[in-house]
């Protein structure tokens, strides 16, 4: 049998005391800059095994020496290329597949790809993909309203919707076009990522007989 000297990387926790930061997030990031023997005091905590750098006892060249690399360590490795991939798969699948043809299982799945996306990319990326995820699953809700209203075809429905939503304004004493112009507000809000004021939110009049 063959000696050899074994090299581990194993996760570790590192105890830093009194830091002075304006978020948590830099908090983290003064302590991640810092040298180990900086830390108060260090942890085995059992953390995952990561890799391990195998030398061959008495070979001083290191001619012989490999690093083995354990499932965890694969997996963060991998992890920019698959992030890349799904990222590639998510955009074709919302370019080349349109709403009408997505069944709730795919819908679940392009949303849940969206959120891994978002959570893998940081907080200022989760909070864009949220503006876009979130007029994206307003589309999907729409689309599947107007589908269920009647056996007709997806614009007929539209169509018949927004004239009952007519005819629902005028028996229950709202202004119809007042909740088109609010709907157009939030609607460029929404594209633009902007924020909706509260009081748009909260429109409601007290017009009776009026479409």
């Amino acid at each position: 049998m063959t000696l050899y000297n074994v090299h581990l990387y194993r996760e570790m926790r590192l105890y830093f005391p009194a830091i002075t930061a304006d978020t948590p997030e830099q908090s983290a990031k003064i302590a991640a800059d810092k040298p180990t023997a900086e830390a108060e005091y260090t942890e085995d905590c059992d953390g995952e095994n990561l890799a391990a750098l195998i030398d061959v006892a008495g070979d001083d060249e290191f001619t012989q020496s490999t690093t083995i690399d354990f499932e965890s360590d694969r997996l963060r490795k991998a992890a920019p290329e698959l992030l890349e991939a799904l990222q590639t798969l998510a955009e074709q699948a919302e370019e080349d597949c349109p709403a009408e043809y997505r069944t709730r299982h795919f819908v679940d799945a392009l949303e849940q790809a969206h959120a891994v996306i978002a959570e893998a990319t940081g907080p200022t990326a989760r909070r864009e993909a949220s503006m876009t995820l979130s007029n994206q699953q307003r589309a999907i809700r729409c689309q599947q309203a107007i589908t269920a209203y009647s056996d007709d075809d997806t614009c007929t429905n539209l169509v018949d919707f927004l004239a009952d939503a007519m005819h629902f304004c005028h028996i229950h004493g709202h202004s119809f076009h007042d909740a088109i112009d609010t709907a157009l507000m939030h609607y460029e809000a929404e594209i633009n990522s902007d924020d909706i004021p509260d009081d748009l939110n909260h429109q409601q009049s007290t017009e009776r007989n009026q479409p």
